[in-house]
């Protein structure tokens, strides 16, 4: 016989929050799930801007998002560190991941009707650092040709390659769409639970440097992703972590915990 109980947790601080517990008593052994909120920031976040090959934007204040001439593509890097303790908790499982973007400009132009849709966040496979560029060579970071100019080209300009440059198969982890003529403001990236042969609480623990999550021991540990904007030729432009509003990952979980119960009549 199931007995469905419920309490509540107090006094949790930092990104536990207190919440409802739902448990069931099955065989003398009780099972209870806590729900909580991991919100991070991007600690690395760049342009790879086709229009200016050898240029680097590590330290730019927004970064052009754009798909066609003069391609704009986004490389963005989040560390989980700090929370890897809770992310390898036996039986952590993400119910909802999201990548917000805050537009500071939608490069509308009049008579434009065009709706880009973020279609390609694929996780990143090859390493890298932003650099300190603001649209000039800096030889220290990611330009359109390499990952680290003009050391380590990438295995196809635009960091294409979903051999070495991003983890395969073709397609996206998460989609999400930013109107043409749309305000500036906060636009959510929905990531996807699994993606060819990973998934998300894999894909974070390699971003917590755990050495068994998405990539093993023998790849980079946390490469991050690249993002991509398509069917609009209009530039957009995103707030880095230099800028006002930094790019964010929320992470909604749940963990198994025991404690004390009260049952529900």
């Amino acid at each position: 016989m199931n007995i469905v109980v419920k309490r509540k947790v107090m006094g949790m601080t930092g990104s536990m929050k207190a919440s409802v517990l739902w448990a069931i008593f099955m065989g003398g052994c009780v099972m209870a799930l806590h729900g909580g909120t991991i919100t991070v920031n991007t600690v690395d976040d760049t342009t790879l801007d086709g229009s200016n090959g050898t240029s680097n934007y590590g330290a730019s204040t927004s970064l052009k998002f754009r798909e066609g001439g003069g391609t704009g593509r986004l490389m963005l890097r989040f560390d989980l560190s700090p929370h890897a303790e809770k992310i390898a908790t036996e039986g952590f499982a993400v119910s909802n991941a999201t990548i917000r973007l805050y537009y500071s400009s939608t490069g509308n132009k009049p008579g434009n009707v065009a709706t880009p849709t973020v279609y390609g966040l694929r996780p990143a496979r090859a390493e890298w650092t932003e650099g300190t560029g603001t649209g000039t060579v800096t030889y220290d970071g990611p330009t359109w040709g390499y990952e680290l100019y003009d050391t380590k080209a990438w295995s196809a300009a635009g960091a294409n390659s979903w051999t070495y440059d991003y983890m395969g198969p073709w397609g996206t982890i998460g989609s999400g769409s930013v109107p043409m003529d749309g305000p500036a403001g906060w636009y959510d990236i929905v990531m996807d639970p699994t993606f060819g042969d990973t998934t998300l609480e894999l894909l974070f623990r390699s971003w917590a440097g755990l050495t068994d999550g998405a990539y093993g021991a023998s790849d980079p540990v946390n490469p991050g992703l690249k993002a991509h904007a398509g069917q609009g030729l209009i530039p957009q432009y995103v707030d880095s972590h230099e800028g006002t509003y930094a790019p964010e990952l929320v992470i909604t979980y749940t963990v198994p915990v025991l404690g004390t119960l009260i049952i529900l009549e």
